[in-house]
């Protein structure tokens, strides 16, 4: 009760309602979405976007950078590291050659957080 007392002090209670009811209302509309469906073939029917939690629109404010290879015929399905760029400007490259335990240990003089 006294946090309430606290918080309440410094955020306004109607904008924490209003903040909830517009995360559940884009919720819905992400649901609703046609372009978020997917076909299931094995089914024959169509599977759509189900948000798990409200908290779903900060998470996917998130993300940067999303990695695919949809078909594979480029990388034959494979995952090769090639760079690192980070948050400092460095910049690490690598060819096949290079071992995996190298790798890390760049990685480690660079400074890099996991």
């Amino acid at each position: 009760m006294s946090v309430y007392l606290i918080v309440n002090q410094f955020v306004p209670l109607d904008m924490l309602v209003a903040i909830e009811i517009c995360k559940l209302v884009y919720t819905g509309l992400m649901e609703n979405d046609v372009e978020m469906v997917v076909p299931d073939y094995d089914k024959r029917d169509t599977q759509g976007f189900v948000a798990n939690h409200l908290g779903l629109h900060e998470e996917l404010a998130l993300v940067e950078y999303i990695f695919c290879d949809k078909t594979g015929t480029l990388t034959q399905n494979e995952l090769v590291f090639r760079a690192v760029s980070c948050s400092d400007g460095t910049k690490l490259f690598y060819d096949d050659s290079k071992p995996i335990g190298l790798m890390r240990d760049d990685l480690e003089k660079a400074n890099v957080s996991w």
